[in-house]
């Protein structure tokens, strides 16, 4: 079985607080009711990608 890709308007009210951590081309799974979308379950985790690195920290370096 392969994943396939659709587009699907979902009401705000319907979103809840995954409205707040939603993501443009961020897969996820809608739960229909009667052939309408009344929810939206996102991934449970993300891969994320650090473009700079981290500043160093004061005394990270060898004194010796």
């Amino acid at each position: 079985m392969t994943p396939t890709t659709n587009q699907f308007e979902v009401e705000k009210d319907n979103m809840g607080d995954a409205l707040n951590y939603l993501e443009d081309a961020m897969p996820c799974e809608v739960v229909f009711y009667n052939e309408k979308p009344i929810s939206v379950d996102l991934p449970n985790t993300l891969v994320r990608e650090s473009s700079t690195p981290n500043p160093p920290w004061r005394g990270d370096t060898s004194g010796k």
